[in-house]
């Protein structure tokens, strides 16, 4: 249901997070990141970790905190951009640690809406 009323805010979400040349910047997932924590929660359900090692998430969020830190410096509001499948596991997931961090979906964006991403946060020892 949130999912929905957030979708339904789509306008009002991406207002806020557009910069004075009206685009949005974000961090995203890459793909196999996605795909890894999708499986997982369809394995274990809401998984508390999301399917990594302890020694994964601290490579994840030192990335994310890497990223978060570059739109911080422009002066924007940090998002992560993420899979509607996902982006309230992954917003459970990192609230207690960045939660100055909107976690986004796609589905929460208009559909003119100019997306710059400062990067993708990758899926931990992926080689």
């Amino acid at each position: 249901m949130t999912e929905y009323v957030r979708q339904s805010l789509a306008e009002t979400i991406t207002d806020m997070l557009k910069n004075d040349e009206g685009t949005t910047t974000v961090a995203m997932f890459d793909p196999v990141l996605e795909d890894h924590i999708m499986n997982s929660l369809k394995t274990n359900g809401l998984a508390q970790n999301l399917g990594l090692s302890p020694e994964q998430v601290s490579v994840l969020f030192q990335d994310i905190a890497d990223k978060i830190e570059e739109i911080n410096v422009m002066g924007l509001r940090p998002a992560i951009l993420v899979s509607p499948q996902i982006r309230r596991a992954v917003r459970k997931f990192l609230e207690s640690v960045f939660s100055n961090a909107l976690v986004i979906s796609y589905m929460e964006l208009t559909p003119d809406t100019e997306v710059k991403s400062v990067g993708s946060i990758g899926y931990p020892n992926a080689s």
